[in-house]
């Protein structure tokens, strides 16, 4: 999703997620049968795989990628920033907040015993 930024500028947020494997004690790309969407790790703001993926990237190249794998139309915008991970006073240290699932009404900045899900926001200015 698109924000404004100042003037001629678009700010593209992106939401990373993770899952919290119980077995391995590791946090992963979203894994289960009803994680469909979250399966591709780079979300809208809505819980669904972002519209601007690279198109030509698979569900697993995508979740595979360090940073959001976004393609825009280069005749339209250009980026004029590197990607940015918010962090602030309601993440952890790396921009992370913890719940039980994407819809889940409280987000902490500290993993609870029964959070095995985890966001955090990512965003870039282009013109």
């Amino acid at each position: 999703r698109g924000k404004s930024g100042g003037v001629g500028q678009r700010v593209l947020e992106v939401f990373e997620v993770e899952r919290f494997q119980v077995m391995s004690q590791q946090w992963c790309t979203p894994f289960l049968p009803h994680d469909h969407e979250m399966s591709w790790r780079w979300l809208d703001s809505t819980g669904y795989r972002h519209p601007h993926l690279h198109p030509q990237l698979t569900r697993e190249q995508c979740a595979a990628r360090a940073a959001p794998p976004i393609e825009l139309d280069r005749g339209l915008y250009q980026p004029s920033s590197d990607w940015t991970i918010e962090v602030n006073q309601g993440t952890d240290k790396d921009g992370w907040l913890y719940g039980m699932a994407w819809k889940t009404s409280s987000w902490e900045a500290k993993q609870g015993l029964f959070d095995h899900f985890r966001k955090r926001r990512w965003t870039r200015t282009y013109t």
